[in-house]
């Protein structure tokens, strides 16, 4: 089953959370009731469920299952770009001795002439994938690991 049928539940229908990777599931908060679907969502009770974009997300009608991004080693063209970053080692000391941001400016400005604002950590401009320090992308086409499960009772 696709998202588009995920949006067409009813209100009123039952669904209890059965896994959450973060934390342990408190019992009160376990079971619950979907009272609204938008196009970016559901409420359950008052809480509200973000969809994820399609392809972290998996409804087989009864079963909704939440992934996180799938991460990847950086491809050629991003090793590039780190590998030509601005590094300047005796602006990079003035600027922590004197509270300045010379450098943070230059790979700024470095970084968003090459399209690469996922250096920064953030998904800019409905970009897929974010870079973490690790050397490693985080990518939204990919499946990482399983982050929430719920399952539907009844509707």
């Amino acid at each position: 089953m696709t998202l588009a049928e995920l949006k067409r539940i009813k209100p009123g229908t039952k669904i209890i959370r059965v896994y959450n990777k973060l934390r342990e599931i408190k019992p009160e908060l376990r079971e619950g009731t979907i009272t609204k679907v938008q196009s970016n969502g559901l409420y359950i009770d008052k809480r509200f469920l973000d969809f994820p974009p399609a392809s972290l997300l998996e409804f087989d009608g009864q079963t909704i299952k939440i992934y996180e991004p799938g991460c990847r080693p950086l491809n050629e063209d991003e090793k590039r770009i780190l590998a030509n970053c601005p590094h300047d080692p005796k602006q990079e000391e003035i600027d922590m001795l004197t509270d300045g941001s010379q450098m943070y400016w230059r790979k700024k400005r470095y970084f968003h002439e090459q399209d690469a604002d996922w250096y920064w950590g953030k998904w800019h401009k409905g970009k897929r994938y974010s870079y973490n320090d690790g050397g490693k992308m985080y990518d939204r086409s990919m499946r990482g690991e399983l982050s929430l499960v719920y399952e539907i009772k009844g509707g």
